[in-house]
């Protein structure tokens, strides 16, 4: 096909201007890229500056509580009182930056375990220095500090390293694009010289023809000439137009034979000689029937035969069959064929292209028992699945069917919504426009469904989008959980009604406690002073002989310290104090008296009760009480602790109890161990004024057990579980 000068001019012109058009794109996208890369090195800055910031508040924080432990001045406390509002804005602001990462979760928690270290050391330096200088050479802020400059060396690093790689990204990015951009400027420059050449040779084309107008009479023998030359271009591009139709035809995947009306092979393609198995000479002057299987050779030469008939000219005889060939191995293989007849030169030609279908249909025979077995699997899958496939459902497992009591036959023919409770059906709705809208998996939802029996069932059911044939189908998948909810709803009620029976032992026992109190506070005690001070009667009688007042005198050291017992009796029961002068003399009296048995110092700390805490409910007071003489207990039988802290504050309508101490710590395999019941009983009594209590190791070495609770006592609500008990 020739193209006229106009053609060729405009073609280059447009190959010309796509060139131009792809140079300055690479130019746009270089400046992109190095605009990203300027961004990238920003913000890689201001990481640095952030940290360097960070690391200067975390340095004021650890200077300004160090000064003001040695030299519990004020004005030490400035840089601490500074850097406290800037920590938060600065991890904030570095979030903003690096995002959400691992690193940085953990440098929130090591800042706020190293704010609240340092807070804690603040507090104890103007009471006690010497346990605020203790709680520093514990080491917990120093490995906190520590832990943060190693985060932050290892974001840096990170850093750096990201930095470094797309910088070489950006370099060999650049380098690519440089490379493109010659070339693309080598082949637009080569386009512009073609359309010169190109115009220069039509011109002088059109000069040649407009000389040989004017010389046409003169030189009718150069006329013959050049017709002769033309006769000779004519039949050498019928050699190239062949040359280029063999190699189509050579090039061709599928294997092309041509046959005579002897039905022998006249012509063929590399593709056939690769299919039969031979050479493409051999091929060539054999037989068609060699390669169809003898069963059929007969019906193909009366089919070719009706089609020759039946065809008035060139022709295609049908859409591809499937029939059988046969290799020159003997072989036989599937083959999809079609034949198209045509009449050349006096000759009847039939033209036969053949595609192999051997792999086609094995990776079809795969397909079906792949689909095979997922279909067996999805039945033998205890949940229910279904497919929503155009708003009804196309496939219900086994489980579907016994979920909704209906058969396979019947569920295929209901919309997906039938299947739900009417309160249920707007959340799938909405469900199903999210899983078409967002191509997400659904997370589980609890939804009512109607069995065939109109009984409705609660089930939990997720769902994902699929696509199979080109159509977006979505898989459901529900899990029945009726009796789970029957049996959780059954549990709550039971634990509920355990709870409050504890609640009502437990205040049983304290009453109890307090009656036997009084009553050997009111009868016992009073008969010991009695009996004491008759002795003392009968010993002082001018009467009395020596041995008798040896004998006095005994009985009236036994009185004494009979008396001595009974009031550490009442008190372990029930102390009086608790009733007369309330919890915190209570305290500090189970303090000195547990300093005076163990030798181990123990303070009581409550600078921070509000008015709100010095009148306390009874059963709040007694369970604070219980709470602190169970946890001094365990420091006396486990701890091996040389100091003791209990602490006592009140703040937004809540008490907390703290009691800390500074032995070797608890083990993790302590939590939760089987016959804990000491804190198993101070869980449960500040359960029961709707408390909480946690019992944790400290970093520094060490257990604090923490109670807290509502200074009005409101009961917890069922099932509200508290930490778990440490150890007993």
């Amino acid at each position: 096909m020739s193209f006229s000068f106009d053609r060729k001019y405009l073609v280059s012109l447009l190959i010309s201007l796509l060139l131009f058009a792809v140079l300055a794109s690479l130019a746009v996208r270089s400046v992109n890229e190095m605009h990203e890369n300027v961004h990238e090195v920003d913000r890689a800055y201001r990481v640095q500056a952030t940290r360097a910031a960070l690391l200067e508040v975390l340095l004021d924080l650890e200077a300004g509580q160090r000064g003001y432990l040695i030299t519990r001045d004020p004005a030490y406390l400035q840089p601490y009182e500074r850097a406290l509002p800037r920590l938060e804005p600065a991890l904030d602001e570095l979030e903003a930056l690096t995002g959400s990462t691992e690193d940085l979760k953990a440098l929130r928690r090591l800042a706020a375990i190293k704010q609240q270290h340092s807070a804690r050391v603040v507090a104890l330096a103007a009471s006690d220095p010497e346990a605020a200088r203790a709680l520093i050479m514990g080491g917990a802020g120093k490995q906190s500090m520590d832990g943060m400059r190693a985060t932050l060396d290892r974001m840096a690093q990170a850093e750096r390293s990201e930095i470094a790689r797309q910088s070489t990204e950006a370099e060999e990015s650049m380098l690519a694009n440089r490379n493109a951009s010659l070339l693309v400027l080598a082949a637009w420059a080569g386009s512009l010289i073609v359309i010169y050449l190109l115009m220069r040779r039509e011109l002088a084309v059109r000069r040649r023809l407009a000389q040989a107008e004017r010389m046409a009479v003169a030189r009718l023998e150069s006329r013959v000439e050049e017709r002769t030359q033309a006769l000779q271009e004519t039949s050498l591009q019928l050699q190239v137009s062949e040359a280029q139709l063999r190699g189509i035809f050579d090039s061709a995947h599928e294997a092309i034979l041509t046959v005579n009306e002897q039905q022998t092979v006249v012509m063929a393609n590399l593709a056939a000689a690769q299919v039969f198995g031979l050479p493409l000479e051999q091929l060539v002057g054999s037989p068609l029937d060699a390669y169809i299987p003898p069963g059929y050779r007969a019906a193909h030469r009366d089919d070719v035969n009706h089609f020759r008939r039946t065809a008035s000219g060139p022709r295609v005889m049908g859409r591809r069959a499937q029939v059988t060939a046969v290799r020159a191995d003997g072989s036989e293989f599937p083959v999809e064929a079609a034949i198209s007849y045509l009449h050349v030169d006096g000759q009847h030609l039939h033209t036969v292209v053949l595609r192999d279908v051997t792999e086609q249909l094995r990776a079809h025979r795969a397909l079906q028992d792949s689909e095979l077995r997922l279909r067996t699997l999805l039945d033998m899958l205890p949940e229910a699945v279904f497919v929503n496939a155009g708003n009804k459902v196309s496939y219900a497992n086994r489980a579907a069917q016994r979920l909704f009591g209906l058969p396979r036959s019947e569920l295929l023919s209901r919309s997906p919504l039938q299947l739900f409770h009417p309160d249920s059906q707007a959340l799938v709705r909405r469900r199903i426009e999210q899983v078409m809208r967002d191509k997400a998996i659904m997370p589980l939802a609890e939804l009512q469904i109607v069995d065939a029996g109109g009984a409705a069932r609660t089930v939990e059911s997720t769902a994902t989008l699929i696509e199979q044939d080109g159509q977006e189908s979505i898989v459901v998948v529900l899990r029945d959980v009726s009796e789970l909810r029957l049996t959780q709803a059954a549990l709550a009620a039971s634990n509920a009604d355990l709870q409050r029976l504890l609640k009502s032992q437990g205040e049983v026992q304290e009453e109890e406690r307090k009656r036997i109190a009084r009553e050997l506070h009111d009868d016992l005690q009073q008969t010991l002073a009695a009996i004491k001070m008759d002795v003392m009667a009968a010993a002082a009688a001018p009467n009395a002989s020596a041995s008798a007042q040896t004998l006095l005198a005994n009985a009236h050291a036994l009185a004494d310290g009979a008396i001595v017992s009974t009031r550490r009796i009442i008190n372990d029961l029930r102390p009086q104090m608790l009733d007369d002068l309330g919890l915190l003399a209570a305290l500090q009296a189970l303090a000195g008296g547990f300093s005076q048995r163990t030798g181990m110092a123990c303070v009581v700390v409550a600078d921070e009760l509000g008015s709100e805490a010095e009148d306390l409910a009874s059963p709040l007071a007694t369970c604070l009480y219980r709470v602190a003489q169970e946890s001094l207990n365990n420091v006396a039988k486990h701890a091996r602790a040389s100091r003791v802290v209990i602490e006592l504050q009140a703040a937004d309508g809540h008490i907390v109890l703290r009691v800390q101490d500074d032995g070797h710590g608890i083990r993790p395999a302590d939590l939760g161990k089987s016959g804990s019941f000491g804190l198993l009983g101070m869980q449960e009594r500040t359960r029961a004024v709707g408390g909480t209590l946690t019992v944790q190791e400290l970093p520094g070495g060490g257990t604090l057990v923490e109670a807290t609770a509502p200074l009005g006592g409101v009961a917890a609500p069922p099932g509200d579980v508290a930490a778990p008990p440490a150890r007993d």
